[in-house]
């Protein structure tokens, strides 16, 4: 009589699941990783956009001296007499923006936008950063456990295999051998368990340091 269970294989695509079963995480380039979220990036435009608009809305603020030069060619006659008369000039427009109380407004309005933008990039970065660590916090204690649960399977594995030996020779019942079998199959559902929940914090830390982007069917890591 012979009492065993069948083997199961990873059916993940193969560029994840390599992903996925990597027991370390890359870390290295990780400040790089932050400095280049695309979230980031997005709220560096909208300072940048908010800083423009104020210098635009500054100088509308201030009337405006420009110097004008000039130059003229009049040919004309005079007395059955040609003459060419060639004239420079220099001049100065001077122009007063009408309006200034709301310019003013529009001003203070673009400042508080820009200062919200800071904020909540300061704000996004601060949460990112904390996101990440906390994600590492959580990954090396799965991973403790993982190879806490995994030993704990192995050394199942030898109870089970003795125990079929100790059948074979009428050592002991099918109860004893069945509960060995069942101990084996609790502990390899922990270590599957673990392994999942491993995987969705690893997919968790690639999407909030920007790894999780495919091209081409690949995962850019």
């Amino acid at each position: 009589m012979s009492i065993g269970k069948e083997e199961t294989q990873n059916v993940l695509p193969g560029n994840i699941s390599e992903a996925l079963s990597q027991k370390s995480i890359d870390r290295e380039d990780e400040e790089d990783r932050i400095k280049e979220s695309r979230s980031l990036q997005a709220l560096d435009l909208l300072m940048q956009a908010g800083h423009k608009k104020v210098e635009v809305r500054h100088s509308d603020l201030f009337p405006e001296l420009n110097a004008i030069l000039g130059f003229s060619f009049d040919d004309s006659t005079r007395f059955s007499t040609s003459a060419d008369r060639q004239q420079m000039y220099v001049g100065f427009n001077f122009s007063m923006p009408l309006g200034n109380k709301k310019t003013k407004a529009q001003k203070q309005s673009v400042q508080y936008e820009t200062m919200q933008a800071e904020l909540a990039k300061i704000d996004f970065e601060r949460d990112l950063r904390s996101k990440i660590k906390t994600l590492h916090i959580e990954m090396d204690n799965i991973d403790r456990r993982i190879k806490l649960a995994e030993s704990k399977l192995n050394l199942s594995r030898k109870i089970v295999k003795e125990e079929q030996r100790r059948y074979k020779n009428g050592q002991i019942s099918i109860e004893t051998l069945i509960n060995s079998i069942q101990s084996e199959l609790e502990h390899e559902l922990n270590v599957v368990t673990l392994s999942v929940e491993r995987s969705k914090k690893s997919i968790q830390w690639m999407q909030v340091t920007d790894r999780l982007v495919v091209k081409n069917n690949q995962i850019d890591l």
